[in-house]
């Protein structure tokens, strides 16, 4: 097997706080959070820093979640307001996007900072240049917190779930722009005698099956496991 090793030098970054890189589909695109608050866009192929936003957060980033995939047909694109009809059980069903739209969704990705929350970024607007996000997620203590917040986006691309300080997990939804969570889960063990909850350090999606619903996890500081379902 030949290994091809590629060195980049990035100006100004004493040291990289964060990266990602997909893993389920081909992209030669990677990318990194510096110590200098700097979001770089890397482009491998022609082995350089294609695009960066400068003071992307307040902080440096300490954690990248990148779109790459989903469970079942995209029903709707993120960066657009969904088209809903009403089914005869009096749900509102999402109508589903062309093929076209669902490749979209893999261009956006999330970046967190410790006291500056949570944002959504399009890749193809950072590439253009665009120093701006798409969405801006707070929550209560988000902006003065001790812990850097553990986040996730949902397998459908459409929920993004953060653990709080405040021991609850704060759910939004990428649809709705106006950035207040939809739901907020609180996180009390079931052996627990007291209603003090610790803080949410991280959570994670676990993508649904054809035998298990979509599910949440959430890890808390004093050591505890918590699972979240449909």
């Amino acid at each position: 097997m030949n290994i091809s090793l590629i060195s980049l030098s990035l100006s100004g970054c004493k040291q990289i706080a964060t990266f990602t890189a997909a893993n389920q589909f081909y992209s030669y695109v990677v990318l990194c959070a510096c110590s200098d608050r700097t979001l770089r866009l890397i482009d491998l192929n022609s082995q350089r820093v294609a695009s960066q936003i400068p003071d992307c957060h307040t902080r440096p980033v300490h954690k990248i979640i990148q779109a790459q995939y989903h469970c079942g047909p995209m029903v709707t694109d993120v960066l657009q307001p969904p088209q809903t009809s009403t089914s005869q059980d009096g749900l509102d069903q999402c109508s589903y996007s062309s093929l076209t739209a669902a490749n979209s969704l893999y261009n956006i990705f999330l970046t967190g900072a410790l006291g500056d929350g949570v944002k959504l970024w399009d890749m193809r607007t950072f590439a253009a240049g665009g120093g701006r996000a798409v969405q801006r997620f707070d929550w209560a203590g988000s902006r003065g917190g001790r812990f850097q917040p553990g986040f996730d986006l949902s397998p459908c691309l459409k929920y993004v779930a953060v653990g709080a300080e405040d021991g609850h997990v704060y759910v939004f939804d990428t649809r709705k722009f106006a950035g207040a969570h939809v739901a907020k889960i609180a996180a009390v063990p079931d052996d627990s005698m007291s209603m003090a909850k610790s803080p949410i350090t991280d959570v994670a999606f676990r993508p649904k099956t054809r035998s298990m619903k979509l599910q949440l996890i959430a890890a808390s500081l004093d050591g505890y496991l918590f699972e979240f379902g449909e």
